[in-house]
């Protein structure tokens, strides 16, 4: 088994690597399920990001850290759209 090896934000992980053909293989990064990674994220992020008073997310497998990154601003309100908007 071969695998690719990341580091983001001073987490380590190695991806196994899924062949697709002959000559192309690819590794799943996934953050949906690893608090450890969705914490230390978030953590960087924080550090990084100017003020921002919206946090969009494309697709349900960020909302962990999306909602971390909410909990640790102290200058975020969290909203939610209604259902007449």
């Amino acid at each position: 088994m071969r695998y690719y090896d990341i580091e983001v934000a001073g987490t380590k992980r190695a991806l196994k690597l899924c062949p697709i053909n002959q000559d192309l293989c690819i590794a799943a990064f996934l953050i949906l399920g690893d608090t450890e990674l969705t914490v230390n994220c978030a953590a960087a992020l924080l550090e990084r990001a100017p003020k921002y008073d919206f946090l969009l997310t494309a697709e349900a497998k960020s909302i962990p850290l999306v909602t971390l990154l909410q909990e640790r601003a102290a200058s975020f309100t969290w909203t939610t759209p209604s259902a007449s908007a």
